[in-house]
């Protein structure tokens, strides 16, 4: 496999699939994903497809990998779901995106 490849990561969080990069999973060098993926992916869960597979909410995760390219939280008008967003981030350890979200909720947007 080459180096281009191994900078692909194909990922199955909780059931909704995610293509990325290395670059963007370590991007928070404090990061639980910048732990996972800045060493030796080979002890990381695969699924049965050989993606790496994360036992966490799918659909919110989007968010995570968003504000990991931008170094934003950029959620939609009337997002509802910021206690589940902001257990999502403490498990990650996003301590700037934990901020981000402490902010937002305590307005009517970000």
């Amino acid at each position: 496999m080459g180096a281009d490849q191994q900078r692909i990561v194909d990922l199955n969080v909780g059931g909704v699939l995610y293509t990325t990069s290395v670059e963007t999973l370590t991007k928070d060098e404090g990061s639980l994903l910048f732990l996972m993926f800045s060493g030796d992916r080979s002890s990381l869960h695969q699924d049965s497809k050989g993606r790496v597979f994360i036992d966490r909410d799918g659909v919110l995760f989007r968010y995570i990998l968003d504000y990991l390219r931008s170094g934003q939280l950029i959620l939609p008008d009337n997002f509802q779901e910021f206690s589940r967003l902001k257990t999502e981030a403490e498990y990650f350890k996003l301590k700037a995106a934990l901020c981000q979200l402490d902010c937002c909720s305590n307005k009517s947007g970000c």
